[in-house]
């Protein structure tokens, strides 16, 4: 999936942060439900719309319980998300 150089590196941070075992103050609950968003986005209007078993519409209908998640579920969700659309090594 290709994301905003800024994006990789949030994801990047938010991966060691959860492997560590606690998150630090560069994630946040707004930059979390944005990301979520662009990811619901990216499932919607690109190629993974057209894969066998698309997500996007489990994602569209999460996208309100996401943002009641504390912040640490929100982390985990969103690695879940691009963990199905990881191809390789490549993001």
């Amino acid at each position: 999936m290709c994301l905003p150089k800024e994006w990789v590196a949030y994801l990047a941070k938010i991966e060691k942060d959860l492997e560590k075992g606690y998150l630090e103050s560069t994630i946040t609950l707004e930059k979390n439900i944005e990301l979520y968003s662009l990811l619901k986005e990216k499932h919607d209007n690109t190629i993974f719309s057209s894969r066998p078993n698309p997500c996007s519409q489990v994602i569209a209908k999460g996208e309100e319980m996401f943002k009641t998640l504390d912040i640490v579920s929100q982390c985990k969700v969103l690695v879940q998300i691009v963990s199905l659309t990881k191809i390789g090594n490549s993001m």
